[in-house]
């Protein structure tokens, strides 16, 4: 269950992309429309509509791959360097891996495969075509990426092409079905149409079988979400330690606008506070450095300190927190938290007298960025 709904998330995501990809694709057809039209490659005679139609899906689909995989938002290249091509070229397919993004690349990539043989006629017969258009595509994405900072994955590749593929057998398949139907509705029907029909569904059957058995193989190797599904359980941080949140007994949130408090987290707005900050923590772990200096907590009726943003908690008991990205650092002992949300720092300890915890934000490379939404929902004790 827990597949469907990573890939149900992700396919939420992916609409969102599609609707934002429509005026790309809208202005590159229109470029290849006008194009077509000035050579004289236009349509003669009546106008194809579902041709267009179809032309301008293909544009759009390839759009949505772009964006999907992060053509279009590319900022910078760089020159890989050997251990990494190294790296890549002798790593085994799919070990490793997450199993819901091999599927979503294959489902990527379905009405790429469908599309083409529709709009080039060329197509309709080759399913290899087909094939080496969805391998070649993939092939030049993924190079892409590896001049551009992110990895070259061969996973993604193989599970490109055969979602191409898949898609391919899917034209194949609803072509068949729609001459067959046209057949049944003429007056050629009859045994003729009888054995197209079996036909179809010998096709749609293997179909099924071929791809459910290889994707069946390859999540015995693509275990990367297993893992990470037992790391959470045995790391959860902050966010993930239900025991440790149905424990907390009081919070607030505290600004030099006011202080709004919750006797634990009863509150929709104070749950939705104490979310954006465990997973802010959570995330930004491995930034973090261990002070080596115990600080009292700031006195936060003093204006100066007031200049910071702060969510401050009360667990009814102590309890430790064990962080997926810094897996050799324990908070112990927590009964009493405090977070900085305008510069990260964390201080924590049994009580608001005896911090025993102090923790800082300290990556130059990726600088802390105040979340502005934590910082309003402090300032203003709601969301909205």
């Amino acid at each position: 269950m827990r597949y469907i709904e990573i890939i149900w998330e992700y396919l939420k995501t992916g609409c969102a992309y599609l609707g934002g990809c429509v005026g790309y694709a809208a202005a590159l057809y229109a470029v290849i429309f006008a194009i077509r039209f000035v050579i004289g490659k236009s349509q003669k005679g009546k106008v194809r509509f579902r041709q267009y139609l179809a032309e301008f899906g293909l544009v759009l689909w390839v759009c949505l791959i772009l964006k999907v995989t992060g053509m279009l938002d590319l900022v910078y290249w760089e020159i890989p360097k050997a251990m990494e091509i190294l790296d890549t070229v002798c790593r085994i397919p799919f070990a490793g891996n997450a199993f819901s993004m091999i599927v979503l690349n294959l489902l990527l990539f379905m009405p790429f495969g469908f599309l083409l043989p529709v709009v080039f006629p060329g197509f309709v017969k080759s399913g290899k075509k087909v094939f080496l258009a969805g391998l070649m595509f993939s092939v030049g994405i993924e190079l892409t990426q590896l001049f551009s900072g992110r990895m070259f994955e061969s996973d993604d590749i193989i599970a490109n092409s055969l979602g191409a593929l898949l898609g391919y057998l899917i034209f194949l398949i609803t072509r068949d079905i729609y001459r067959l139907l046209s057949k049944k509705n003429s007056t050629q029907g009859g045994v003729k149409a009888e054995e197209e029909t079996r036909r179809i569904l010998r096709r749609i059957m293997l179909t099924i079988l071929t791809y459910g058995i290889g994707l069946f193989m390859i999540s015995l190797a693509a275990d990367g979400e297993k893992i990470q599904w037992q790391e959470e359980i045995e790391y959860p941080g902050i966010d993930g330690d239900q025991t440790a949140i149905e424990d907390i007994c009081k919070m607030r949130m505290i600004s030099e606008k006011g202080i709004y408090e919750e006797d634990g987290i009863r509150s929709s707005d104070f749950d939705v506070a104490f979310r954006w900050m465990a997973t802010e923590i959570d995330s930004h772990m491995s930034f973090y450095h261990v002070e080596d200096d115990i600080l009292n907590t700031p006195d936060l009726s003093d204006e100066v300190n007031l200049r910071s943003d702060y969510i401050e908690i009360w667990y009814s008991s102590p309890h430790s927190f064990y962080f997926i990205n810094k897996k050799d650092f324990i908070m112990q002992d927590v009964q009493y938290f405090l977070y900085d949300a305008t510069n990260g720092e964390i201080r924590y300890g049994e009580t608001y007298d005896r911090i025993n915890g102090h923790l800082e934000y300290t990556d130059m490379q990726y600088p802390f960025s105040p979340n502005e939404d934590l910082i309003y929902i402090i300032e203003h004790g709601s969301v909205n």
